[in-house]
C-alpha cells in the first residue's frame, strides 16, 4: 500500500511542479493541491496510464473546473449554484484497488 501511496505522489507531485508538504490520504486534487483545469484533465490521463485504471466513467466536470476565465461559472461558484464534488488523494488510491475511478 505504501508503494502506490507513494507512486501517487510522486505523480501529484511532477503534476504540481513541487513537493507536496504535510501529505495526507484526505487532500483534494483542486481544492488543496490547487490541479484544476487542463492540469488536472492532464493528470487524470496520466494516471489511468500508469496505474491501469479505467476512468471512462469519471465525469471529470463534476470534480473540476474547465480552463480559463468563465465569468458566469464563477458567479455560480460564489453564489454556490455550482459546487465541485472533491476529489481526494484516498479517492485515486481506492481507484488503482479496484481498477476505475468512480468516487462517491
Amino acid at each position: 500500500m505504501m508503494d502506490l501511496v507513494s507512486e501517487i505522489r510522486s505523480l501529484l507531485e511532477d503534476c504540481c511542479g513541487s513537493q507536496i508538504q504535510d501529505f495526507q490520504l484526505e487532500l483534494r486534487i483542486s481544492e488543496d493541491l490547487k490541479i484544476d483545469g487542463d492540469d488536472a484533465f492532464d493528470l487524470i490521463n496520466e494516471y489511468s496510464l500508469r496505474f491501469k485504471v479505467d476512468i471512462s466513467s469519471f465525469e471529470y466536470h463534476n470534480y473540476f473546473s474547465k480552463e480559463g476565465f468563465n465569468p458566469i461559472g464563477f458567479l455560480s461558484y460564489l453564489i454556490g449554484i455550482k459546487r465541485y464534488k472533491p476529489l481526494t488523494i484516498k479517492d485515486l488510491v481506492e481507484g488503482v484497488k479496484l481498477g476505475a475511478l468512480n468516487p462517491h
